[in-house]
């Protein structure tokens, strides 16, 4: 088991890095911050014995990718939602709720991609 004053050090170092990527790149901080949460969550799937150095990078990939991803997200879910007659005002929370569930399951999907277009490449059923 890792030393809490390792892991503490290790998500501060996370942290900064996602907020000096977001500020170059023009995210907003929240729903960084809310992927953040949720790629710091899904390190609980990974293996222990799975180094430090990656961790990070997942957790700080996982952030990004949300930052990107949350706010249309969110806009597709509202106008989902206009179409059955549900008016969503304040997207604030839905962003950050985005943000949360796309960190958590970024680091899932590529693999998952990965082996599904491999299927199709063999010619396997979808």
């Amino acid at each position: 088991m890792a030393e809490p004053a390792a892991s503490l050090g290790a998500a501060l170092c996370t942290t900064g890095g996602v907020c000096i990527a977001g500020v170059t790149l023009g995210l907003q901080y929240e729903v960084l911050a809310a992927g953040l949460a949720g790629g710091l969550w899904s390190l609980q799937g990974l293996d222990p014995a799975t180094p430090p150095w990656k961790k990070g990078l997942t957790a700080m990939m996982s952030a990004l990718v949300a930052g990107y991803l949350a706010p249309g997200a969110s806009e597709l879910i509202v106008a989902g939602a206009s179409k059955v007659g549900w008016v969503i005002e304040n997207t604030g929370p839905l962003q950050i709720f985005s943000g949360v569930m796309i960190g958590l399951v970024a680091h899932d999907v590529p693999p998952l991609l990965r082996q599904w277009m491999k299927r199709k490449a063999e010619g396997g059923a979808p």
